[in-house]
């Protein structure tokens, strides 16, 4: 062979082998940038899990077909990586999982799937671990300004789809509209604050916006709903920022939780400021712009696991609640160390 020919062959293999490691290790992707007025503070390092684990105990129907989804985390400027996921290592078992990219290319997760009998007495368990580099990062918009007319067209191309909103939260949202986005936002921020009282024991969901407003309680994710509809009665671009709040056990017993019962999932806000960018917003800090390092929005399509089981007949369902415990004895568990 001669050294042309070793050269056109290499030419041709280079482009290959590239997208052999690009589709092994994550898909390429532009790391994305700071919006103006975000500052970032020391990085921490996270080493994450995520187990998901189901027994059948033989009292219940054998599933034709079990699908699990683990959330990696969204790419940032903080990750030290420019690949997604925004993690710098994942391991995952069984080994017949894969990575997939959410179709926004913001974000991946791993994709197990099962077609095997699950044999009476027996047990499965799904793991992924990852390392997430996270940032401690705070808005500051002393110097900037920007108004509702200058939003464009485009600025609304990442955010989540309109919904309905009710007609009280669109009443409420001309009570607390100013002169600014940014000044509606920390408005809206103060008004959840003030008005609607944390507690996950209550049985409406985050989407019933009425039942919320009546009880003036709810968990984060009931929060982040009232939100997102005050963004939109006002034409606020708005996507919700799903992950994890990696607490210490210091906080967990604040919250009269343990590792064992808290899932550290944790729901707040993305929204977006013509001309400066898209930014964090959680209304239950004293600050709704400043996010800690120990919050990582994960996949932009569910909150860190999803589930779905096929019967016998073809029919697919989410794990069906009885009251105590998850058929076939479901359970998701995150745990973590800071490094």
């Amino acid at each position: 062979m001669t050294r042309l020919t070793r050269l056109s062959l290499l030419t041709l293999l280079l482009p290959l082998l590239a997208a052999l490691s690009t589709a092994d290790c994550g898909a390429q992707s532009a790391p994305p940038t700071l919006a103006r007025g975000v500052e970032t503070g020391q990085v921490s390092r996270f080493q994450v899990q995520i187990e998901t684990t189901m027994n059948n105990n033989a009292r219940q129907s054998v599933p034709k077909q079990i699908r699990v989804w683990h959330a990696l985390p969204v790419l940032t400027p903080w990750s030290r990586t420019n690949r997604l996921p925004g993690a710098t290592s994942y391991n995952f078992e069984p080994r017949s999982g894969k990575f997939e990219a959410e179709a926004d290319q913001r974000s991946g997760h791993i994709y197990f799937e099962e077609n095997r009998p699950f044999a009476a007495g027996s047990a499965l368990t799904f793991r992924t671990d990852f390392d997430v580099y996270s940032a401690p990062r705070r808005f500051n918009p002393s110097n900037l300004r920007c108004t509702f007319y200058e939003y464009k067209k485009g600025d609304f191309s990442k955010a989540d789809k309109l919904q309905p909103v009710l007609p009280e939260l669109q009443r409420l949202s001309q009570q607390l509209k100013s002169d600014s986005p940014i000044n509606y936002v920390r408005n809206i921020s103060d008004w959840l604050k003030q008005n609607i009282e944390y507690d996950d024991s209550v049985s409406f969901g985050a989407t019933d916006t009425r039942a919320i407003l009546r009880a003036k309680r709810g968990h984060c994710g009931h929060s982040a709903n009232l939100f997102k509809q005050l963004c939109q009665a006002q034409g606020v671009p708005y996507r919700s920022a799903w992950g994890l709040f990696l607490a210490d056990r210091s906080i967990l017993n604040t919250m009269g939780k343990s590792p064992e019962s808290y899932s550290y999932y944790h729901t707040w806000n993305e929204v977006y400021f013509p001309n400066i960018g898209w930014v964090e917003v959680d209304p239950s800090r004293p600050d709704c712009f400043d996010i800690p390092a120990n919050y990582v929005i994960n996949n932009s399509s569910f909150q860190n696991c999803a589930i779905w089981l096929t019967d016998a007949s073809g029919f697919p369902h989410m794990p069906k609640w009885s009251g105590s415990s998850y058929e076939f004895d479901i359970k998701t568990k995150v745990s973590f160390q800071e490094k």
